[in-house]
């Protein structure tokens, strides 16, 4: 078996932008890497978190700039761990994942200079072949004789010359800040997401409503999970081409029935004469989204029919499910609090098919009811099969 060199490249990623992407490119073709595994970290111990975008964006602006690169695969390792990150901690993980592969740790020349005095360092230098970066002829030399250096201390260094983009996140963020809708680097799909989430800016007067609203009417846990839905529906749709306000709006309010009792559910559909079907009555799981797709409408005034059917249809599906619908009925499964072994195989199977990923999810659902022989929706049914 020949044995593949894996590229492991970190860092905060706020955002990512086309240097980012360059310097990879770099590596890549140079090093003759297999595959790059791009991790944004989740507290670094050399940076200062005051202008740390959360890391759920930070991962998905990294998943939504690298969508159809094949040689790039994000992980959200670090970020699940939710301590400080250490290239040594890192290292272990993905040493015990690919034992018979050669790890590369890729870095600029400020990391490459430092080398020896980061956390457990001489273990580091066991775990991966130290690779960086140049970008110019002076910093060429300066890193090869530091390589020399390293590797009498049992490093394995190697240098590459790269034509490096002068491109920063710091001013990135403060041209964001100032009003500036295309800052110069930043891909015009990751700045989408930022703009549709507000990253690095004030949020949005009814989006501040919204999220007051929803902080009176659910459960803590259940309020993280809509913010959660709304960023993971948000990058679905920047990937996917859907409207991705409409995606924010749909996630966000997705479940703002939820945790409405039995009574004021039912108060709700007597309300505006909703009729259930025998299937609804005998399962109340079906309740939030109906009384959800009346609420907004009624009282938030939201008369959009593509978000009001997008919460409608987020739990069953059904025929002629539309992307919007897709889309939030798959964010309400991936989202990142999710932690249940499928969320991982439905992660995986979106970065190559959103259809794919949908037909995944809606048989998940169905065996899992069928097992504990739970009603199964006529709408999922026929989702299902519309999908096939």
């Amino acid at each position: 078996m020949t044995m593949r060199r894996i590229g492991i490249f970190g860092g905060t990623f706020n955002p990512i932008h086309e240097g980012h992407l360059h310097l990879i490119a770099g590596f890549y073709q140079q090093l003759g890497l297999s595959e790059v595994i791009l991790i944004p970290d989740y507290t670094p111990p050399h940076k200062v978190a005051n202008d740390l975008a959360d890391g759920e964006d930070r991962y998905n602006l990294c998943r939504i700039a690298t969508h159809g690169i094949p040689y790039i695969r994000v992980s959200d390792y670090e970020l699940r761990r939710q301590t400080k990150s250490y290239t040594v901690y890192t290292l272990e993980h993905f040493a015990d994942l690919y034992p018979d592969d050669e790890l590369c740790l890729l870095m600029g020349s400020d990391m490459f200079f430092t080398m020896e005095t980061w956390h457990q360092a001489q273990r580091i230098f066991e775990l991966a072949t130290l690779c960086a970066g140049a970008r110019n002829a002076g910093e060429y030399e300066k890193l090869l004789s530091h390589a020399q250096e390293l590797r009498k201390k049992g490093a394995r260094a190697e240098v590459i010359s790269l034509d490096a983009l002068s491109v920063s996140s710091t001013e990135i963020r403060e041209s964001i800040k100032a009003g500036n809708h295309a800052p110069q680097g930043l891909p015009d799909a990751v700045q989408k997401y930022i703009e549709t989430v507000c990253l690095y800016t004030e949020e949005r007067p009814e989006v501040l409503r919204y999220k007051s609203l929803l902080a009176d009417m659910l459960s803590p846990k259940r309020y993280y999970h809509s913010l959660c839905v709304a960023r993971e529906a948000t990058a679905l749709a920047v990937i996917f081409g859907a409207d991705a306000q409409k995606a924010y709006t749909a996630g966000l309010l997705h479940d703002i029935a939820k945790d409405m009792s039995t009574e004021q559910q039912l108060q709700m559909l007597a309300k505006f004469d909703i009729i259930l079907s025998d299937a609804e009555e005998r399962s109340k799981q079906l309740w939030h989204p109906i009384v959800g797709a009346v609420y907004v409408q009624h009282e938030l005034s939201i008369n959009d029919s593509e978000i009001i059917n997008a919460i409608r249809y987020h739990t069953t599906a059904r025929k002629g499910i539309t992307l919007l619908e897709m889309i939030i009925y798959l964010a309400d499964c991936i989202s990142f609090d999710r932690d249940y072994p499928d969320a991982a195989i439905l992660r995986e199977k979106i970065t190559h098919s959103l259809q794919d990923a949908m037909l995944s999810a809606l048989s998940l659902t169905i065996q899992s009811l069928a097992k504990r022989d739970s009603l199964i929706h006529i709408d999922t049914i026929e989702a299902y099969n519309d999908l096939c």
